[in-house]
């Protein structure tokens, strides 16, 4: 009777270690997920930002386009299109980086951050010059074309890297265009109009370029840039380690003893 009772009680027990232990793992598995829900999510989010690209791209083009028809002859009304301009690059950018990879979005918010900086200045500007609107035409251009050419540097190094040339064509165009608004000290209403077209293309012309670079294979990585330097013989070394599987140095070489 005492062995019996024994035995059922060992086995109430295990019954109740089993319940507790697929409670656990039932918890577990919900907290995995909800972890996949929100990566889901993130990825769902992803995918509409790279949808958006083209048409934002197209849409930028179209609007580079309009601003020499608008007929503007005074600097306060070129300064609010400049800013509105940087405002709506800043937002876009910030489409651009949900559309990148994750090693990539400080940079894009980095970018946006200092388009919308410079699209307050030009705004709140109290009387602002034609020179002071080139002056922010030329910064904003800067580091439109830096950013573009860092991006062209890290997709040279890695293994799908077709499109590379995109940004470094964009960025090379963009630093070209910012010191010729930087030189000018008395610039004409028609050039100061011209400048903000071009700096409008150019924010068309990244989302362009993105595209193309999402269409040709997976994202290069930005930490490329630090460890494989940026000549030629470096980014095909870089392309060659992406391709190679990686082996276990603890593994036992091949044709060797045991």
């Amino acid at each position: 009777m005492s062995a019996s009772g024994d035995r059922g009680h060992d086995l109430r027990g295990h019954g109740h270690d089993l319940h507790g232990h697929a409670f656990h793992e039932h918890g577990r598995g919900r907290g995995h997920g909800g972890a996949a829900g929100g990566a889901g999510a993130g990825q769902d989010l992803g995918a509409k930002a790279m949808g958006a690209l083209l048409p934002l791209g197209i849409g930028w083009l179209l609007f580079a386009l309009a601003i020499p028809m608008f007929g503007l002859t005074t600097g306060k009304s070129i300064a609010v299109l400049l800013g509105i301009t940087l405002l709506l690059g800043a937002l876009s950018e910030l489409v651009t980086g949900l559309a990148s990879g994750v090693s990539w979005r400080p940079t894009h918010a980095a970018l946006a951050v200092a388009l919308a900086a410079g699209g307050i200045v030009a705004l709140v500007w109290p009387s602002p010059t034609l020179a002071v609107v080139a002056r922010i035409a030329a910064w904003s251009l800067l580091a439109l074309g830096i950013h573009a050419l860092v991006s062209a540097f890290s997709q040279r190094q890695a293994a799908h890297g077709g499109t590379w040339w995109a940004p470094l064509t964009i960025g090379a165009f963009s630093v070209a265009m910012a010191f010729w608004a930087a030189a000018h000290h008395h610039p004409t209403y028609s050039l100061v109009v011209l400048w903000v077209a071009l700096t409008a293309l150019v924010i068309g012309l990244t989302k362009f370029a993105a595209t193309m670079r999402s269409a040709d294979g997976e994202e290069p990585r930005l930490d490329t840039l630090m460890h494989s330097g940026f000549s030629g013989r470096a980014a095909a070394g870089a392309a060659r380690a992406e391709q190679q599987p990686h082996l276990d140095p603890a593994a036992p070489a091949r044709g060797g003893g045991s």
